[in-house]
């Protein structure tokens, strides 16, 4: 029982401590605070990997979920998307709507944050970290059920944290939202086609093989976390139940960095059949340059907000989100994209956290001393978990090809 729900377990606790403790909005004086942050922070993410994981919406379905958390928690928990001093800010300077009640920069900036470092990063990196078990769901009803008691507990704990309260139409605004961007999410549905699971496989096949078979053999069988040979039709598409409609699910097992250029150079040869090569898909170190520049334009942007003005700021973080999603749903759809590239991603996520821990003072006041000390230890801990996590994929061997 210990091995199927450890994964659940260690994305309970990583959520917070990305989100708050390694970003350095909280000290390591304040880990205790995490018998309130890990129920909100951490059973939010639970929630959002199983329903996606569930329901078979793959990372397209995690990332409006992950969005749809952020509006709960900002907009129904917090309050902060309304409240114009929130944390001693002053809000209204940023672009403020007065109509709506609500900062567009600090909207467009938190939605952001939540949606990116407190739920898919951590996802991403746990499933890293078990890549046979990348697909599937993690916890059985019982455990769905806990936690979502656990959310709603940590959701009632945090608000009574700041008494401020929005008006009605606020609240209203915002759990449609959140509802809608849910319905989205989860109406999204598994594929059973036996077509598609060999299309998928013959799609995965330059990423897996190209290293270990000549590029003229392209008929021989591709293997995926969960998927069989294209030959064999009627093994599912991925496990966990996600079908095409997750294609960015697929190729589970891709090459390792190290071996990511000659992989490509060996797989060019090999196309699917709407004739796309793997070339086209960035290595798995290409991923994570990108992920850290990104990464650096986001909070270098935030950190001279000021200098900047908000209007520039948030423009810049709309487009910021329109060109990385835009680049990975198009590399994701083509061959060779797999476990390797989206780790890379999480992987710059992480790096880019631990480098902005340092800069940004806490908002518990905190020996400086300490602060920094904590800082360290939190930077070191996240390096050695992506070790850890690199050298899971490194050693996996999908099951159709023991």
């Amino acid at each position: 029982m210990w091995k199927r729900v450890a994964p659940a377990l260690g994305l309970f606790f990583l959520s917070p401590l990305v989100g708050e403790f390694l970003l350095g909005n909280l000290p390591i004086t304040m880990l205790f605070a995490l018998i309130t942050l890990a129920p909100l922070y951490g059973a939010g993410a639970l929630l959002v990997r199983e329903l996606a994981r569930r329901r078979g919406a793959g990372w397209p379905g995690i990332v409006l979920l992950a969005v749809a958390y952020g509006l709960i928690e900002e907009g129904l928990v917090t309050r902060s998307l309304f409240n114009p001093g929130y944390a001693g800010m002053d809000l209204q300077s940023y672009i403020w709507i007065p109509g709506v009640g609500v900062s567009a920069w600090w909207t467009v900036f938190v939605l952001g944050v939540h949606a990116v470092g407190s739920i898919c990063v951590p996802i991403a990196v746990m499933e890293s970290l078990v890549p046979a078990r990348a697909t599937e769901p993690w916890l059985r009803t019982p455990g769905l059920v806990v936690a979502g008691v656990l959310f709603v507990l940590g959701a009632a704990a945090a608000y009574t944290i700041d008494p401020y309260e929005p008006g009605v139409g606020q609240f209203v605004g915002a759990a449609l939202l959140a509802g809608l961007l849910v319905f989205v999410a989860l109406k999204r549905r598994p594929a059973t086609s036996s077509a598609v699971a060999g299309q998928t496989a013959e799609r995965e096949q330059p990423a897996l093989h190209a290293e270990t078979r000549p590029a003229a053999q392209p008929e021989q069988p591709a293997v995926h976390g969960g998927t069989g040979p294209a030959a064999q039709p009627e093994q599912p598409a991925e496990r966990g139940g996600t079908g095409p409609t997750a294609q960015p699910e697929h190729a589970e097992a891709g090459p390792t960095p190290e071996r990511g250029r000659s992989a490509e150079r060996a797989g060019a040869g090999l196309a699917d059949k709407s004739g796309r090569s793997a070339e086209r898909v960035p290595g798995g170190w290409a991923v994570l340059v990108f992920s850290l520049v990104a990464g650096a334009v986001f909070w270098l942007s935030v950190m001279f907000l000021d200098a900047l003005g908000g209007w520039l700021v948030m423009v810049m973080h709309l487009a910021l989100y329109v060109t990385v999603c835009v680049l990975v749903v198009r590399w994701a759809r083509e061959p060779g994209w797999g476990l390797w590239q989206r780790f890379a991603l999480a992987a710059g996520g992480v790096v880019t956290y631990a480098w902005h821990g340092f800069p940004q003072p806490p908002a518990i006041p905190a020996d400086p001393a300490v602060d920094l000390a904590g800082n360290v230890v939190f930077a070191v801990a996240a390096i050695a978990l992506l070790a850890l996590a690199a050298r899971k994929i490194r050693s996996y061997t999908p099951a159709a090809a023991r």
